[in-house]
């Protein structure tokens, strides 16, 4: 209590100053191979990323590009498979619904399509 250290109770600081040292020391060391470890996934991770982006866009470029052909020529032969059923269901139902409408020269002009139609 005079101040003074004795030999022993330096002895002990010293034990206890080079444990902390070797402590701080080992947690330096395992905060850098965390540190690295970290950097490691963070590239690899964008290592994966680039080669799917570089995957994507190859898949991208092998696909044929859309048809934006929407004129009327487009539209109009769209629409002859849907004309065909509809000449077929003529053969049926339009001579009853013509001869009642007075109507004689349709069921002829359709009659002349039916070839078209089978």
């Amino acid at each position: 209590a005079d101040g003074v250290m004795n030999f022993n109770e330096f002895k002990r600081f010293c034990t206890n100053v080079e444990s902390d040292l070797a402590r701080l020391q080992r947690e330096e060391h395992d905060a850098e191979i965390e540190l690295q470890r970290v950097q490691i996934q963070a590239t690899r991770r964008q290592v994966e990323q680039r080669k799917h982006a570089e995957r994507r866009q190859g898949l991208l470029r092998s696909m044929p590009r859309p048809n934006r052909d929407d004129g009327a020529g487009t539209r109009v032969l769209a629409s002859l498979g849907y004309l065909l059923p509809l000449l077929d269901a003529t053969r049926f139902f339009a001579p009853e619904a013509f001869s009642s409408a007075g109507i004689s020269g349709l069921p002829v002009a359709l009659g002349l399509l039916q070839p078209i139609a089978l």
